[in-house]
Parts: C-alpha cells; sequence; structure tokens
C-alpha cells in the first residue's frame, strides 16, 4: 500500500556526499554542520583517505553524509583508490555538493550532477562570488550557495535547503 512504501520512505536514510578538490572544506563543513569534530582537519592535501560515514537528523528525515578524499589529478598510491570510490559514493547519493574554495577553484567532471557550493566565503571576494555564480549558470549547475566554517555563513540555509526535495 501507499502507506506502508511512504513509511519505508521516512525511514531510509538519504544520502549527501560532499566532494571537491582537496583543502576546499569539505571535512571542515561536515564538522561545523554536526556541530562537533567529527573527522580530522589538516592543511596537508590527502588527509581524508577514504569515503567517511556520519549519521545526521534533522528530526524529519534521516540523513547519511559523506565526506570524500579531495579530487586531485596528481594522487598516488591509494589516495587514488580512495577518490575513485568518492566518486563512486558521489555518483549514487542523493544529493551530492561539490565544494569550490577561493584558492581552489575546480569544477566536478561532467558526468557528475552536483549542486555547487562555494566554501571559505569569509576568504572570498564580491568578484569571485560573481564569477562562480555566473560560471555555474553557464555549466548549467545549480548553485547552492556560500558558506564559511569560519563565520558560519550560510550553514543554516544549506541545511534548510536539505530537507527540501529537489
Amino acid at each position: 500500500s501507499m502507506i506502508s512504501l511512504s513509511s519505508q520512505y521516512v525511514r531510509r536514510s538519504r544520502s549527501i556526499v560532499f566532494c571537491g578538490a582537496p583543502n576546499v572544506g569539505k571535512s571542515s563543513l561536515l564538522n561545523a554542520w554536526l556541530g562537533q569534530e567529527r573527522v580530522l582537519v589538516d592543511a596537508a592535501p590527502g588527509t581524508t583517505r577514504d569515503p567517511i560515514e556520519v549519521e545526521w537528523s534533522d528530526g524529519a528525515h534521516k540523513w547519511r553524509i559523506w565526506d570524500t578524499a579531495g579530487m586531485r589529478g596528481s594522487a598516488q598510491g591509494i589516495e587514488v583508490r580512495g577518490i575513485a570510490l568518492g566518486l563512486e559514493r558521489a555518483h549514487a547519493a542523493d544529493r551530492c555538493f561539490w565544494l569550490l574554495s577561493p584558492d581552489v577553484l575546480q569544477w566536478p567532471p561532467e558526468d557528475l550532477e552536483a549542486d555547487i557550493v562555494g566554501s571559505k566565503s569569509d576568504l572570498a571576494s564580491l568578484d569571485f562570488r560573481k564569477t562562480v555564480e555566473a560560471q555555474c549558470q553557464a555549466k548549467h549547475r545549480r548553485f547552492s550557495g556560500w558558506v564559511s566554517c569560519f563565520t558560519q555563513e550560510g550553514l543554516i540555509e544549506l541545511k534548510s535547503l536539505i530537507a527540501q526535495p529537489l
């Protein structure tokens, strides 16, 4: 029946994946999102090797949120596998957020459906913000706003965006 189907849907936790280049702030965003340090953050690229999963509930829904290895072409060894796993997770996710930051403007692969999030917004000039938003339109990517784990800008907005179905 419809009722049992919908209750199964509510119980099934949906997945969100944060991805992007190394050092764009994926792990910091996950920590800020959860309000606790769950993922190690370091300035060295490649700190997150494997996709890391945490559970989060907004009261109405349960989510599985994944932090993934930074996507970079120069990766070697086990990091390459971590990136591949991260991309697999991203393709399978209910919602994928690709982070861009003022110091790393790397766009997602063409075949990955991802919302663009501007990260480290406290470091983003108005020119940079305009450039990113214009490029999103040109690339037919959905722009999901700016976030800063430092100032907390955009965190509440991003969370409320997720609660809405696409």
